[in-house]
């Protein structure tokens, strides 16, 4: 079960990836969100805090950077 959500988490990461690419920041942010509400993760976290940067919503961003640290100390890229 744990892989499933784990798959799952990965697909909509993978959306918002293509979001983001195309500059649909906001889509982005859908995508990331409903991937971090099946399984957070550091990276999905920071990839929602580069959309919130792209949108100028520094607070989010910055609070999205705090969690991805938080779960991962080691993740640079937080």
């Amino acid at each position: 079960m744990e892989t499933d959500l784990s798959a799952k988490a990965e697909a909509k990461k993978n959306e918002g990836n293509v979001e983001f690419k195309k500059g649909n920041y906001r889509d982005a942010i859908q995508h990331y969100s409903e991937a971090i509400d099946i399984e957070p993760s550091a990276p999905i976290l920071s990839n929602r805090a580069a959309s919130y940067i792209a949108l100028k919503e520094y607070t989010k961003a910055i609070d999205d950077a705090k969690r991805a640290i938080h779960m991962d100390e080691k993740f640079a890229k937080a």
